[in-house]
């Protein structure tokens, strides 16, 4: 068994400017279902902080093993609105592995890690 660890940490004033100013751009970086969830929450801006933050931690968990690109990782709210992710990549789809994502907020920052699994 092997572990892996990946944190990302991001101020949400960065995120209050791109969802007021260009949120033409947000399909470049969000799938369909996150940019959908983003756009029914609350407060939007918050909400694709914690995306993003966890889709960096998942593939900062990912690098020793493969490259990923934040279309590969899909962000979604499982039971008890617990994030789940799924790793769309062909190397990925092939792995015994377990990945369990965390995020949290404050009034001005996200944090979200993710504790990567493989089963040698």
């Amino acid at each position: 068994m092997s572990q892996y660890i990946g944190v990302d940490l991001e101020e949400i004033k960065r995120f209050r400017r791109l969802w007021m100013h260009k949120k033409h751009l947000l399909h470049w970086f969000y799938l369909p279902a996150e940019l959908k969830k983003i756009e029914e929450a609350p407060k939007p801006p918050e909400k694709m902080a914690g995306i993003w933050c966890a889709k960096e931690a998942v593939i900062k968990a990912f690098a020793p093993l493969i490259s990923l690109r934040n279309l590969e990782v899909d962000l979604s709210q499982g039971h008890h609105a617990i994030p789940e992710a799924r790793i769309l990549h062909p190397v990925a789809e092939k792995l015994d592995l377990s990945l369990t994502v965390s995020i949290s907020h404050t009034r001005e920052h996200v944090i979200a890690n993710a504790l990567l699994t493989i089963n040698d």
